[in-house]
């Protein structure tokens, strides 16, 4: 991906990077933002660390925070997706819809196979009123959704739901409509109708 970040491989690294994600998944966002704010500082040319700790101050909704942490992954490693979309959802968080689009726009540009940088791109266009260009980054999004084990199936719901939420301001809206009961039907089994 481009990273030229050399990431540490310490077993105290690995663990205590571990433990935040678990803590995070587990919801525990205070105890997550601190041992990833520790990571920060023991390892601060790290920039998976700072990213991860941009994604849980999203979580929080604390986006100055998110944009901050964002980029300071980026000013260790400009080339970092993960970065680029936190920085782009922070950014959107704070109302400020042409530096979230150029984030987006970026880490699609790095990383064109990830569905969240292009369903994230996808919400941003939507709110900048640029409709078309929404439903071609959504329907991206599905399709490389469905490449990713594991994950394919939120992706993708989140992604039919963003095109959903954008057919009915479009002249394409009822084939969209079946293009998205079609993907439901896929991932899920069961038709569905918008």
């Amino acid at each position: 991906m481009g990273s030229s970040t050399h990431r540490p491989t310490d077993d105290a690294f690995v663990r205590d990077y571990n433990h935040a994600v678990e803590l995070g998944a587990a919801g525990d966002l205070p105890g997550a933002i601190a041992k990833t704010r520790g990571l920060c500082t023991r390892y601060p040319t790290d920039a998976a660390a700072w990213s991860h700790l941009s994604a849980l101050l999203i979580r929080q909704k604390d986006y100055r925070g998110a944009l901050a942490a964002a980029q300071d992954a980026l000013a260790r490693d400009p080339e970092h997706p993960n970065a680029h979309i936190n920085a782009g959802v922070a950014a959107r968080g704070l109302g400020d819809l042409e530096t979230a689009r150029r984030h987006l726009e970026e880490a699609v540009h790095i990383a064109p196979s990830d569905p969240d940088a292009q369903l994230q791109l996808g919400g941003t266009l939507v709110r900048l009123h640029q409709m078309y260009a929404a439903i071609a980054a959504y329907i991206r999004a599905i399709g490389e959704a469905h490449r990713e084990e594991g994950r394919s199936e939120l992706l993708i719901e989140r992604s039919v739901d963003g095109l959903a939420a954008v057919t009915p301001s479009t002249p394409l809206a009822e084939p969209l409509r079946s293009l998205c009961d079609g993907v439901r039907w896929l991932t899920t089994g069961e038709p569905g109708s918008i």
